[in-house]
């Protein structure tokens, strides 16, 4: 599972960088999707554990088992394999809401930190109920004849619900929606932290160059208005 992790980081590492940049924009694309990749496999060893599904439920798993290959851990790969499936989703949920921040924040700078993070939760909302939608009816379009069969022998909804297969594609699917639904908030806080840092650097500059030239100012001011006065008297 460890392997798996590394792998997952590395891929959503390179593909995020050289889609989104070496920049901020990418920074807070990265740090969200590990937020939320490392999220989401917590929440497959919590499931994982708790569902006790083991992982030669999975298809190919026993012609594994027959070729020699006794001493793999398959239920470390079926917990391995809930959270690889969901990056893709996580990742893409992440470049989103942190390429919406980065432009709201380049276009308005003076926007605060708490401003910019509610308004990262606000994006957030309708990217993740499109993408959690997504992620349902892909995973259950994958069980979609077996639960067909089920219903065709006249099996009850309870026994469908408590079979390994059917168990499994459920599990993928709460554990890859829990995932979707908690990157978002990480990625806005992230995002409004990241990306209120220039702003507010460039508000304390502004006003402490202000605050120590006023003197200055105040006399660049009366001379300015006095010549034109005196245009005028012209």
């Amino acid at each position: 599972m460890l392997t798996a992790t590394g792998i997952v980081f590395f891929c959503t590492t390179t593909i995020i960088l050289l889609v989104g940049g070496v920049n901020r924009k990418g920074l807070v694309a990265l740090l969200g999707t590990i937020a939320g990749v490392s999220v989401t496999a917590l929440l497959a060893v919590v499931f994982g554990y708790y569902f006790k599904i083991p992982g030669t439920i999975q298809e190919f798993s026993e012609a594994l088992l027959y070729t020699g290959f006794v001493r793999l851990d398959f239920s470390d790969i079926f917990i391995s394999v809930i959270f690889v499936s969901s990056a893709g989703a996580v990742m893409d949920v992440a470049m989103d809401i942190s390429a919406a921040l980065h432009e709201l924040s380049s276009r308005m700078p003076e926007l605060q930190r708490k401003e910019l993070i509610k308004s990262g939760f606000r994006i957030a909302s309708p990217v993740i109920g499109s993408m959690t939608t997504t992620l349902l009816f892909a995973y259950s379009g994958s069980f979609m004849f077996a639960f067909m069969a089920f219903m065709v022998k006249g099996t009850s909804v309870q026994s469908i619900l408590n079979s390994g297969y059917i168990a499994a594609e459920i599990l993928h699917t709460l554990v890859g929606s829990f995932g979707l639904v908690l990157v978002g908030p990480l990625t806005a806080a992230i995002g409004g932290y990241v990306y209120s840092l220039n702003g507010s650097c460039n508000r304390t500059v502004t006003t402490t160059f202000q605050s120590r030239n006023f003197p200055v100012l105040l006399l660049l001011r009366e001379k300015i208005n006095k010549n034109k006065f005196k245009r005028l008297r012209r």
